[in-house]
C-alpha cells in the first residue's frame, strides 16, 4: 500500500556554504521560495530494535522500510509537554508519515527509556503499532535548527536543517553540553506531493548540490559509533 500523506522527498547537503548564503540562493530559485514559518529547533528520539534491524534497513536501501521518531520543538527542560510520537514509511521514492499526540514527558526522576516506553502506552496508540512499539527501543537523540520556505504556487516545500547535533538517550536530559555537533553542513529537503515530481527538477534548478540519500537516524548511528 502507498504510505499515508504520500509525497515525494528530495535532500541535497551543503558542505560548503554559510547559512546565510544558503538562505539567499534558496530564495533566488525559480519557485519563488519564501520562508512562511519563524526557524525553530527540533529534537528527535529515534527507536529501533535492539539489534538496530531499521537501521540496517536504511543502510541497505530497502525499498519498504520504516523509521520511528519522538519529536518536540524547542529547548527541552525536565518535561517536554507536547511531544508527537511519528513513524515514517517509505515504499521505493514515496514517503508518508502518521502522527500521533503524546501525554507529557518527564526527562528527570528515572530512566528516560522508561518514561518514554510510559509515554506510549499512555497515548491510545493502535494496539498493532503498540505491539511493533514494544520490540523497539530509544537508539539515538538528535537536535538540529530548522528554516522552512514554500514556493510561490505552494506546490513546494523547502528546508534547511543546521547546528546538527547527536547524542545518547541513555545519558540523562538532552543539553547541549551532553551532544556532540557533526563537522559543519546544511542538509536541504523539498517536499511535495508525487503529481509535480516533473516540475522539481525546474524548482530547484539553480540548486548546486547532487540529490543525496540523507538519513539523520543514520548519520546519528554512524557518529555515536565512530
Amino acid at each position: 500500500m502507498e504510505p499515508p500523506n504520500a509525497r515525494f522527498e528530495l535532500k541535497f547537503i551543503a558542505e560548503r556554504m554559510d547559512l546565510a548564503e544558503l538562505i539567499a540562493l534558496v530564495r533566488r530559485q525559480p519557485g519563488l521560495f519564501r520562508e512562511v514559518y519563524p526557524n525553530r529547533v527540533v529534537n528527535n528520539i529515534y527507536l529501533d530494535t535492539p539489534g538496530l534491524d531499521d537501521f540496517e534497513d536504511h543502510v541497505n536501501g530497502l525499498a519498504r522500510r520504516v523509521k520511528n521518531r519522538v519529536r518536540w520543538y524547542g529547548w527541552a527542560g525536565t518535561v517536554i509537554e507536547r511531544p508527537v510520537f511519528e513513524r515514517k514509511l517509505r515504499q521505493g521514492q514515496i514517503t508518508g508519515k502518521l502522527s500521533h499526540p503524546l501525554p507529557a514527558l518527564t526527562l528527570e526522576g528515572g530512566s528516560i527509556s522508561e518514561s518514554l516506553a510510559g509515554c506510549l502506552v499512555g497515548a491510545n496508540l493502535p494496539e498493532r503499532l503498540l505491539g511493533a512499539l514494544r520490540q523497539r527501543e530509544p537508539a539515538v537523540f538528535n537536535r538540529y535548527r530548522r528554516h522552512y520556505f514554500e514556493s510561490a504556487d505552494r506546490r513546494f516545500r523547502l528546508t534547511i536543517d543546521s547546528e546538527m547535533r547527536f547524542g545518547e538517550v541513555s545519558k540523562a536530559g538532552f543539553a547541549d553540553d551532553r551532544l556532540s555537533a557533526i563537522s559543519p553542513f546544511l542538509v536541504i529537503e523539498m517536499k511535495f506531493p508525487p503529481q509535480y515530481g516533473e516540475e522539481a527538477s525546474k524548482v530547484t534548478g539553480q540548486l548546486p548540490f547532487p540529490l543525496t540519500r540523507c538519513s539523520k537516524y543514520v548519520l546519528g548511528i554512524r557518529h555515536l559509533r565512530s
